[in-house]
């Protein structure tokens, strides 16, 4: 039993070592991928801070571009500004006489139903007086006839 037991020894022992070797290359392989991966991030972070740096410098230039284009055509945007506002006055004046003017041919066209009433009515009681005055005539025929 003893040399039995010298064999499941050496063999435990083999596969000890065997699995020590296998766990000191993933060991090495996970410390060089790691390097690998951390030298990797590192350059991304490198070259991602190098990008923005340049947006950066160049989001300033075409704000000193702007600033100064803008400055240059200063008296040109103002003109417009004011030419705009003078037109949209001008439009808003143009509006509010075309709306007095459509008021006052409707106050007009009122007026002018009113008179044709006023006419009409006058028409009608000068009518009333005419056919009065006849009656009164017919009566005092009928009144002098009769007596």
């Amino acid at each position: 039993m003893s040399e039995q037991t010298e064999k499941l020894k050496h063999t435990a022992q083999e596969k000890l070592e065997n699995v020590r070797q296998q766990l000191d290359k993933a060991k090495e392989s996970l410390e060089t991928t790691f390097d690998k991966t951390k030298s990797q991030v590192t350059q991304k972070i490198e070259e991602t801070r190098a990008s923005l740096s340049k947006t950066r410098e160049q989001v300033r230039k075409n704000k000193a571009g702007f600033k100064a284009e803008f400055k240059e055509h200063k008296d040109e945007f103002v003109e417009k500004i004011e030419h705009l506002k003078e037109v949209a006055a001008a439009k808003l004046e143009e509006r509010s006489q075309h709306k007095a003017i459509a008021r006052a041919e409707k106050s007009e066209q009122h007026a002018q139903i009113c008179i044709d009433g006023a006419v009409v009515a006058i028409a009608e009681d000068e009518l009333a007086c005419l056919e009065a005055c006849e009656a009164k005539m017919a009566a005092e025929e009928i009144l002098a006839g009769a007596t």
